[in-house]
């Protein structure tokens, strides 16, 4: 509860006593009863995250990140700017307290809030890290998304300086393009 309520008020939201009662509850039916503020939750806890992002705050230690996936963030960005690494150490620490809390319940004990915080990672991998997949995104579009995300978000951030130094941008503009896409312009 405390993460949730964390991302919530650096997005602008504080949780009510019936929030809590329904991010705390295991009946998913909950979300389809209060469906406009699960809405208004959900894009607050967004906010929050691109906030605590910006400011390169940490859910958890940033050694695990190395422990867990073999390798520090300036090893596997080097070309990353501080910028984008602050965002990445928010994220990975991020994706590494989620897991560890799924790992702490039974898939019966858990709770609707843990769905939020789920839904609020996806979102951020999907736009501003690969994810393998329908998830995938070409890189004119990850960037849009990026742009309006965090230009949505209200965070001083350079965003062009964000931009510059992503280096899931910067590899996907120098992949080369695929024999269809060149004959087609892009367009496949």
């Amino acid at each position: 509860m405390i993460i949730l309520e964390k991302l919530g008020s650096r997005g602008g939201l504080t949780l009510t006593k019936s929030d809590k009662e329904m991010l705390l509850s295991q009946n998913e039916e909950e979300i389809k009863q209060n469906e406009e503020r699960s809405t208004e939750i959900l894009f607050a806890l967004l906010r929050g995250f691109i906030h605590y992002a910006v400011d390169g705050e940490v859910f958890g230690p940033e050694k695990e990140i190395k422990e867990i996936y073999g390798n520090t963030l300036n090893e596997n960005y080097p070309e990353a700017n501080d910028l984008f690494l602050n965002f990445a150490k928010t994220y990975w620490t991020f994706k590494i307290a989620l897991r560890n809390l799924f790992e702490s319940f039974e898939s019966s004990e858990r709770w609707v809030g843990l769905g939020f915080l789920s839904e609020v990672e996806v979102a951020i991998a999907s736009i501003f890290f690969h994810t393998p997949g329908p998830l995938k995104k070409s890189y004119r579009e990850r960037e849009k998304a990026q742009r309006e995300i965090l230009e949505g978000s209200g965070v001083k951030i350079d965003i062009d300086e964000f931009i510059a130094g992503n280096p899931i941008l910067i590899r996907e503009k120098l992949k080369p393009k695929s024999f269809f896409n060149k004959l087609f312009g892009g367009k496949m």
